[in-house]
């Protein structure tokens, strides 16, 4: 009767035990989106993904390509407004073009967690796209990460605060 006694109570310890590293894991790995950094900055794109962990299964990550060789950088800056504008000035010295800006504009649906982009402009400077849907992965004052499907394949981009 000692050991079975004694048995219950080691499970019960290891069911905790259990229990408690699962929360532990849960608040590491919590998505954190507080939509009102989305306007209070403006942003550029990663060039590499500081945490992959958050991407949703089966993603790619995504950064803009550098066109015109090696020497090519892009200074791309991401403006969201408070009215629903989005203002992209595209900076790109040493490339194909060197500065141009481009308004479009946007709907952020908070209870879901998207952000809608009306007919959004992709890497290529010629192909408009349709209006494009990202799920917010994260949105904090360091970084707005959003994910989207394009042609059928689920990808992640990531950015920062912008900086000169």
């Amino acid at each position: 009767m000692r050991l079975i006694k004694l048995f219950t109570l080691l499970l019960i310890v290891i069911t905790l035990s259990a229990c408690k590293k699962s929360k532990d894991m849960q608040e590491q790995n919590q998505i954190t989106i507080d939509n009102k950094f989305l306007t209070q900055s403006s942003w550029q794109i990663e060039l590499s993904d500081r945490n992959p962990e958050l991407n949703p299964e089966g993603a790619i990550f995504n950064s803009f390509g550098r066109y015109g060789g090696s020497s090519c950088i892009l200074f791309h800056k991401f403006t969201f407004t408070k009215k629903g504008k989005l203002i992209e000035i595209q900076n790109a010295p040493n490339c194909f073009y060197t500065k141009s800006q481009e308004v479009y504009y946007y709907i952020l649906d908070e209870k879901n967690n998207k952000l809608i982009i009306k007919k959004f402009l992709d890497n290529s400077t010629t192909q408009k796209m349709e209006d494009v849907e990202y799920s917010i992965i994260v949105l904090n004052s360091n970084q707005l990460k959003l994910s989207y499907i394009d042609k059928g394949q689920l990808h992640v981009r990531s950015f920062k605060p912008y900086e000169k």
